[in-house]
């Protein structure tokens, strides 16, 4: 007998998720259950913001993703590298390769983040955050809601928005500020409240 193995790695130690509907089917190594557990969590949280097609949407997006890129506005404050930061950490439990790049230098008292010394900051390394943000099949946009507040990246995101609106990257806005730019994002996950 064969013993049951994680539909996504293979491994064969395996977690029954509790809080999913299809928990008796799903079967997952540890680290896909993380990504998986907190995908749910997210998912309850979503439900208020998105509609289960965009969900759905979101979810094939992440699943088809090998590269992933998470930016966030100028001068980065603890929520937009928290969230930025989180994100990428939740990407890379679902076996991602994922890079965050901030526009400029954050608070030293922001440094204890983990992820934080793996940081690509635009503004002294803009050839090398480039590359990344053009070879994102999957890029995350953090506390902002419009290019014009990640200053210096205008022309990187308005590249990606093109490549967003041909289909060959998909942006996907998680934010929080009023009046978010509707052409941005392909998804925004944006609520003031």
């Amino acid at each position: 007998e064969i013993a049951p193995s994680c539909r996504r790695t293979g491994k064969t130690s395996l977690i029954h998720c509790v809080d999913c509907p299809a928990s008796s089917n799903l079967k997952l190594c540890i680290n896909c259950f993380r990504g998986h557990r907190f995908f749910v969590l997210l998912s309850l949280v979503m439900e208020k913001i998105l509609t289960e097609e965009q969900l759905a949407l979101l979810q094939s997006k992440i699943d088809e993703a090998r590269l992933v890129a998470c930016v966030c506005h100028v001068n980065p404050d603890g929520d937009a590298l928290g969230s930025t930061l989180a994100i990428a950490a939740w990407m890379k439990t679902l076996g991602k390769e994922c890079t965050v790049v901030v526009p400029n230098r954050f608070p030293d008292f922001l440094q204890w983040m983990p992820g934080a010394p793996d940081i690509v900051r635009y503004d002294k390394h803009a050839d090398k955050a480039d590359a990344i943000l053009r070879q994102a099949d999957l890029l995350w946009v953090c506390d902002m809601n419009a290019p014009s507040r990640a200053l210096g990246m205008e022309s990187i995101l308005a590249e990606c928005m093109k490549r967003s609106a041909e289909g060959d990257t998909y942006m996907v806005m998680a934010d929080h500020h009023l009046d978010p730019q509707p052409d941005f994002c392909n998804l925004q996950i944006s609520s003031p409240e």
